[in-house]
């Protein structure tokens, strides 16, 4: 949690009065006395999911008065677009150690084990979306685009009505980034026969924008390639450091939007 400059607002009969209200999603008043809590209110805020308390001791005269402080801690929505996660190893690990680190803070839908036969259900993943803050896009790059499975997921769930449109608001606010492994080398996305990472993710990108997200960039893995029986364990191994890496880069993105 970071340290803010907040201020007590009013002192009378022992009861304080605490907030924090320049900070958007950040504005929580406690009302406390001799260490017993009177009332809390909490100012409602869209899509919000988990509470952080932090007590804080004021000296009041010759009284300890102690203050609740609360935050309000963003959900984080992962959506995995690989085609068959088994068979993966990169992806695999980064979604482990995104769940290991926010654990319930974040949810993780992993699209081919919940729709191995292309069938998304509308209703569940536009409510993932709109009980969300923040929304990842993990996916591996096929061809230099996005697996068929996220295409589908978006033209089934990003409706009129819901991501644009009349009434189509849904999305307005909440944060999205990209984070795509690719089977090829760096080197490879030069621009010159292959286009740059940056210029591939474009459509998802606009696409963000269009349905009033606030873009986050793309955060490419690449070299994740590994195929049994071809790739020795040396190699196998520095992959999955790899991922780590990439998933500790990954989490301190998260960290800095939530």
């Amino acid at each position: 949690m970071q340290n803010k400059k907040c201020r007590l607002n009013n002192v009378s009969d022992g009861i304080f009065v605490f907030s924090q209200p320049e900070t958007p999603n950040f504005s929580i008043l406690y009302f406390s006395k001799k260490n017993q809590i009177i009332k809390k209110y909490f100012h409602t805020y869209k899509n919000v999911s988990t509470i952080k308390i932090l007590t804080i001791t004021l000296k009041y005269g010759t009284n300890h008065i102690h203050i609740i402080l609360g935050s309000f801690m963003s959900k984080i929505l992962v959506i995995s677009a690989h085609q068959d996660l088994n068979q993966s190893v990169s992806n695999q690990l980064i979604l482990q150690e995104l769940e290991n680190h926010f654990g319930d803070k974040i949810s993780v839908r992993r699209l081919s084990d919940l729709y191995p036969d292309f069938k998304i259900d509308v209703p569940a993943e536009q409510n993932a979306l709109v009980q969300a803050d923040v929304v990842l896009f993990q996916y591996p790059t096929f061809w230099f685009n996005t697996p068929a499975i996220l295409k589908k997921w978006l033209d089934d769930v990003w409706l009129y009505g819901f991501a644009y449109g009349e009434g189509g608001d849904k999305l307005h606010g909440k944060k999205l980034l990209v984070s795509t492994s690719t089977g090829s080398p760096e080197g490879v996305y030069n621009g010159e026969i292959v286009a740059k990472i940056e210029d591939l993710v474009k459509p998802v990108k606009h696409l963000a924008l269009y349905s009033g997200f606030e873009w986050q960039g793309v955060y490419p893995l690449y070299g994740a390639l590994y195929i049994a029986g071809v790739h020795n364990d040396e190699h196998l191994a520095q992959l999955q450091n790899n991922a780590k890496a990439h998933a500790k880069t990954l989490i301190e993105k998260l960290e800095s939007l939530v």
